[in-house]
């Protein structure tokens, strides 16, 4: 039996209530997500989304980093979250250089 390996992540998420978060108000809440090897930030989002907090709002589409729309900030750097291995400890936020609609997505 092999022991499951879990990290930690901190995710920025947005104020509550309807509107864009243009002004980047919102905060970073830290998650614990159970690693699997080779494991994406996308797949960090995809299993935050499922298992944790449904209301977790990101971008995915192609999974190949052909269509660049899931550009997130990881570690102080945009990155594509499809092709970018996780790591415990990382940060990720909304890429920089656009306004943010709600917590991971931005206006592309």
């Amino acid at each position: 039996m092999t022991e499951k390996s879990v990290i930690q992540v901190r995710v920025y998420r947005s104020p509550g209530g309807e509107g864009e978060d243009a002004g980047r108000v919102g905060a970073y809440r830290e998650y614990e997500v159970e690693y699997r090897d080779r494991m994406t930030v996308m797949n960090v989002c995809d299993y935050i989304h499922e298992i944790v907090d449904r209301s977790l709002a990101y971008y995915k589409s192609c999974r190949i980093g052909k269509c660049t729309g899931c550009v997130m900030e990881v570690d102080g750097k945009n990155r594509l979250a499809c092709t970018t291995l996780a790591r415990a400890g990382m940060k990720i936020g909304p890429a920089r250089g656009y306004q943010v609609i709600r917590d991971l997505m931005v206006d592309l």
